[in-house]
C-alpha cells in the first residue's frame, strides 16, 4: 500500500520500507500481475483500469506538470508519465521508494522528466504558489493527520483549473467493530478513518470544486481476496521474507479489508476536485 506512513507510526511496525526494497522483485511482480492483470509497480488498490482513468481525470498533456504526493516506490507515477509524456514530482517519506523510484526513471530514461524526493508530506509542501497543473494522491490521505491542511495546501500549489485526484480507502459506510478495526489495521500503520462527507467539507473548505466522486468499495473487495489468495499460495516462500507475524497481519488485513468493502461498511472513495480559474 502506497505511501509514506509508516515510518512514523508510535509501534515502529516499518511496513514501507521493507516494502520498497522488495517491491522490484521477482515475486512481488509475479503477485501483482495475478492480482491487477498489469504489473505497474502499483503498491496499493489502484488497478490498471483506474490508472488509465487518473490521468484522465487530472485532464494532463505534455505540458502538464504533475505532483505525487506520497507516490511510494514511483512505478504508477512513471507508467502515467510514459503514457502521457507530462513532467512529475513524486514525494515521499520513504528514502527506500525515492532511491528505487529514481533508480527507475533512469532506466526508462524519464530522468529529465521525473524526480522523486523525501519528503514528510504531512507538513507544508516546499514549492511556490500555483506550481502545479495537477496533483494526485493515491491512497495515503489516510496517514494524513490533517487533512483539511493537506487539501488546502494542495489547492495553494495548483494552478487556476488544476486538478486534483485523490483516493481514501478508510471511510466508514456501516457498523465497525472493534476487531474489524483492529484487523484493517493489522500491519499497524497510523490510520484515520473518517464519516462519509468529510472529504467533501476539506475539498470546499480549500477552495476546490468537486467534480466526482466514485465509490470504489467493489474493487477493494476483488483485489484485496485476490492479493489474499495470491499470497496464500506462496506462503512458505512469503514467509521466509517477510517473517511469520509480518505475513499474517498483512493476510489479516488483506481479508478484512475486502470482507468490510464486499459488506460495504468501510469503502474506497475516488475524489476529483478542480481550482476556479
Amino acid at each position: 500500500m502506497s505511501k509514506q506512513d509508516a515510518s512514523q507510526t508510535s509501534d515502529g511496525s516499518g511496513f514501507y520500507g521493507p516494502q520498497y526494497s522488495r517491491t522490484h522483485g521477482h515475486l512481488a511482480a509475479e503477485i501483482r500481475r495475478e492480482v491487477f492483470g498489469d504489473d505497474i509497480g502499483q503498491e496499493s488498490w489502484r488497478s490498471s483500469a483506474e490508472q488509465h482513468e487518473i490521468g484522465n481525470f487530472l485532464a494532463l498533456n505534455g505540458e502538464s506538470r504533475v505532483l505525487d504526493v506520497a507516490c511510494g516506490a514511483g512505478g504508477p507515477s512513471l507508467a502515467l508519465v510514459e503514457h502521457l509524456t507530462c513532467s512529475l514530482v513524486g514525494l515521499d517519506l520513504e528514502a527506500e521508494g525515492v532511491a528505487h523510484g529514481n533508480a527507475l526513471a533512469k532506466r526508462r530514461g524519464l530522468a529529465d522528466r521525473v524526480t522523486f524526493a523525501v519528503c514528510d508530506c504531512s507538513s507544508k509542501l516546499p514549492f511556490e504558489d500555483s506550481s502545479f497543473d495537477a496533483i494526485l494522491c493515491i491512497d495515503a490521505l489516510c496517514h494524513l493527520p490533517n487533512r483539511f491542511e493537506a487539501i488546502s495546501d494542495w489547492a495553494r500549489l495548483l494552478c487556476g483549473a488544476g486538478r486534483l485526484v485523490f483516493t481514501d480507502p478508510f471511510v466508514v459506510t456501516g457498523a465497525l467493530s472493534k476487531g474489524d478495526v483492529d484487523g484493517r489495521s493489522a500491519l499497524g500503520a497510523n490510520l484515520f478513518f473518517v464519516p462519509p462527507g468529510l472529504n467533501e467539507e476539506a475539498i470546499t473548505a480549500a477552495g476546490l470544486n468537486l467534480l466526482n466522486r466514485l465509490d470504489r468499495a467493489d474493487a477493494v473487495a476483488v483485489i484485496g481476496s485476490r492479493w489474499h489468495d495470491a499470497r496464500h499460495r506462496r506462503a512458505d516462500v512469503l514467509r521466509r521474507e517477510e517473517g511469520d507475524a509480518f505475513f499474517e497481519r498483512r493476510q489479516l488485513m488483506l481479508a478484512t479489508a475486502a470482507r468490510l468493502a464486499q459488506d460495504k461498511r468501510l469503502s474506497r472513495f475516488l475524489y476529483v476536485a478542480e481550482k476556479p480559474l
